[in-house]
């Protein structure tokens, strides 16, 4: 692989480094945990505002503009770890043909946190751009730490329908009475794989952005690189690609697993209402369910649904550290199914409400048994600290709500 950059900058790392990077990845993927993996990661410390190409606009400001190229990559992202930009500032990102552009990037934008990741740029290029205003505050830092290369597309043609074909899309009649819930999901990228995850309500109704998933989706990111998509799906039943145009880059820990797989985060800002969205309710009262839903985005693909018709188990899940009889047991699905990208997405029991997060299991068209949840109600409470455990965060007051209904804000 060899990064390419404006003029004489260059930045090389050699496709030996790119495919022992993929193939360690890869060995470590297995559908019984684990999410859907797609980029590397390749480190970097780039200063733009200082490497690169600079041009002076009399009476409104200079341009920088710094260009990168991951040879034969589908598509590239970046993370910016040191971003503080003053007031008037912009920063773009767009292919060479202006065919996908992002941004723009603000000082709001990027708020108290600093760092930016970004949505995927199709291609193997992509050029930044960065607009200071004449008289600003101070001198932007604009610091690049992180290049991703994607080796798998998760684009129209070479990604979309990429899960097996037993998936129904939720905009089926299967999943016409689900088109409210559907809105909480989202897919999610930590920067080299993807999970699904769910916005979750809380007891004061208050729009606060959590978003739960599973603890395995984590990986060694920081929490500032992960990118939540909002309604990545299909307009109609069997239809055609969807957007991933509505993004929110970065979130903050709020509780995480010990011995369950959990996670639960607050985006670094809140869905607007162009997102549609909505946060659904759960419960705890650790009752099982008469029959399950679960809507995820299987191999990273447009959102779909699966249903079970059944009554799941309590049961202990044998892969990993998970506790003692810790986790839901769907038996055998009977619409749709899981694959690595479902992780960490929602399953709602007959009323609706999130009941557990998707762990892994057997589950796949061909053999479509034996899935696993981590329970919500175990982890309600797991431990006494405010980071182990839900009820801190998604129960502020202590009132003691066993189910709490959903919010949409619409």
């Amino acid at each position: 692989m060899k990064l390419t950059l404006d003029k004489n900058f260059e930045y090389v790392t050699d496709s030996q480094q790119l495919e022992e990077k993929i193939s360690d990845q890869e060995s470590s993927a297995y559908k019984s945990a684990s999410p859907f993996y797609y980029a590397v990661e390749f480190l970097v410390d780039i200063n733009i505002n200082e490497l690169g190409d600079r041009v002076n606009i009399p009476g409104e400001g200079k341009l920088v503009r710094y260009a990168i190229k991951s040879e034969n990559a589908y598509s590239v992202h970046l993370f910016f770890n040191q971003l503080n930009i003053p007031e008037g500032a912009k920063i773009f990102c767009y292919s060479p043909n202006y065919e996908n552009v992002i941004g723009a990037f603000t000082r709001s934008t990027v708020g108290d946190i600093h760092k930016l990741a970004t949505s995927e740029i199709q291609g193997d290029e992509l050029i930044i751009e960065y607009f200071e205003p004449e008289n600003a505050d101070f001198e932007g830092e604009v610091v690049l730490s992180s290049i991703y290369h994607a080796y798998k597309s998760i684009y129209k043609d070479a990604y979309f329908g990429h899960s097996g074909t037993c998936n129904v899309d939720i905009n089926c009649p299967d999943a016409y009475s689900y088109q409210a819930e559907k809105h909480s999901v989202v897919r999610l990228s930590n920067g080299v794989s993807l999970c699904s995850g769910s916005l979750v309500n809380n007891s004061q109704t208050n729009g606060i952005p959590y978003l739960l998933t599973a603890k395995h989706c984590v990986g060694s990111s920081q929490y500032s690189q992960w990118v939540f998509y909002f309604n990545y799906e299909s307009p109609f039943c069997d239809g055609p690609d969807g957007s991933t145009s509505q993004s929110i880059s970065g979130c903050q820990l709020r509780a995480i697993g010990d011995t369950l797989d959990y996670c639960l985060v607050q985006m670094n800002a809140n869905p607007p209402p162009s997102y549609l969205p909505y946060y659904a309710g759960w419960s705890v009262s650790g009752v099982s369910p008469t029959h399950t839903t679960c809507i995820h985005h299987p191999s990273g693909d447009v959102k779909k649904i699966s249903f079970d018709n059944d009554s799941p188990d309590i049961a202990t899940y044998e892969t990993g550290t998970y506790g003692i009889n810790s986790h839901w047991k769907i038996a055998e699905w009977d619409v749709g199914t899981t694959e690595g990208g479902s992780s960490g997405s929602p399953l709602f029991d007959q009323n609706r409400k999130i009941i557990g997060t998707l762990t892994g299991g057997d589950a796949s068209c061909s053999y479509n048994y034996n899935d696993f949840y981590s329970c919500f109600h175990l982890a309600w409470e797991e431990e006494s600290d405010s980071v182990h455990q839900l009820k801190h965060w998604l129960d502020p007051d202590n009132s003691g709500v066993v189910n709490c209904q959903s919010y949409d804000p619409h």
